[in-house]
């Protein structure tokens, strides 16, 4: 959605102001407010639709009785920009290499990723992150998406494992892990689900033993467990003595960490999915995840903020296949097809126009219709 906000006689272009998706989040605000009145009439030239905000005072501004933000609908407009164009010119062109497990190429992705600051959104600076809103957050998530087996490897490592450790993590374990997880320099999965508990996780069966100077050995198998081919931390979940279900980080380069054969799956051919084996893991005791028998509080929190940001990230899908679907449908003059016009129930020709183009569903609501 373009929006035009007037001040005077400034017209102000929100949303592409800075070109390329190469520029990090943590810009200076300053920078973003530019003249570009003939970028909007562009716009309007080529049929599109310009939503005009009527400024009010230093930081808001009106149009048809809603008042926005103009810093933050600035900065969520460019963090769109620089994640979906990151997605259209990084992850779609590599495509076929990330189909044929060429998991190199995902870690690379993932680093690109952590430079542009889009791993870590809502993690303090202390840590590597940029500490944007929740809606910068979800944002980023929508835009990933439209990737879906990438998507999937990038939730996993900013909402399956730097968000636990940013929420239970002692300091230690925060300085320890999150820089290189939120940089991409490392990456992470999220091991709860076993053949045998899936929606029952608290039934896990993977043992945790303590020993006697405090750390603990570990044996089981997880299943599903998404970036499990390449990842470099894991949070495990184990009973601690067959009782106390909690939550550890375990590294892959701890003896008796594996990972097993990818899965065959329907879908998402571009993500790694497989078994993570664990046998006899010493864990030591400092890389407790929360306290002993605490775990399920782990696991639901960080899967309750996941699927927050798993919304987003669905809408972002369901955007991408009403844009691909109305230009498939675009291609037709035949009569006895469903036309974009009987599909979408005659709106706007600047939408039809948008979609035809090959554009997302961006104008889901607007004020009037």
């Amino acid at each position: 959605l373009v929006y035009a906000i007037v001040a005077d006689e400034t017209v102000c272009y929100v949303g592409k102001t800075v070109q390329g998706y190469s520029r990090p989040l943590n810009y200076h605000k300053n920078d973003v407010m530019t003249d570009v009145r003939d970028g909007i009439q562009a716009e309007l030239q080529a049929g599109r639709s310009v939503t005009v905000w009527a400024k009010t005072d230093g930081l808001h501004a009106t149009h048809e009785g809603l008042e926005l933000n103009l810093i933050e609908a600035i900065e969520h407009a460019l963090i769109r920009q620089t994640a979906t164009e990151f997605v259209d010119g990084e992850v779609v062109p590599v495509n076929d290499r990330l189909e044929q497990k060429e998991w190199a190429v995902a870690r690379e992705l993932l680093k690109k990723c952590g430079g542009l600051g889009l791993l870590g959104t809502n993690i303090p600076e202390a840590y590597g992150g940029v500490d944007l809103d929740k809606i910068s957050t979800l944002v980023v998530s929508e835009a990933l998406s439209h990737h879906a087996s990438f998507g999937a490897t990038f939730g996993a490592q900013a909402n399956l494992t730097i968000l636990p450790i940013q929420m239970f993590g002692t300091e230690a374990q925060k300085q320890k892990y999150l820089p290189g997880l939120v940089s991409g320099d490392i990456c992470g999965a999220y091991c709860l689900s076993e053949s045998g508990s899936g929606s029952d996780a608290l039934g896990a069966k993977t043992e945790a033993i303590r020993q006697a100077d405090g750390s603990f050995v570990i044996s089981g198998e997880k299943m599903w467990i998404t970036n499990g081919g390449f990842a470099d931390v894991y949070i495990v979940f184990a009973k601690v003595d067959g009782e106390h279900f909690s939550a550890f980080i375990v590294e892959r380069g701890f003896p008796g960490v594996s990972s097993g054969k990818e899965e065959h799956k329907m879908g998402l051919h571009g993500s790694s999915t497989t078994p993570l084996l664990l046998q006899e893991v010493r864990v030591p005791a400092e890389n407790v995840l929360g306290e002993v028998g605490r775990g399920h509080k782990v696991a639901l929190n960080t899967l309750n903020f996941g699927r927050f940001k798993l919304g987003a990230m669905c809408s972002g899908g369901c955007r991408v296949a009403i844009g691909h679907a109305a230009k498939y449908a675009g291609q037709f003059k035949d009569t006895t097809l469903v036309t974009i016009d009987q599909a979408f129930g005659g709106w706007a020709k600047a939408d039809r126009t948008h979609f035809a183009d090959g554009g997302t569903f961006d104008q889901i609501y607007q004020p009037g219709r």
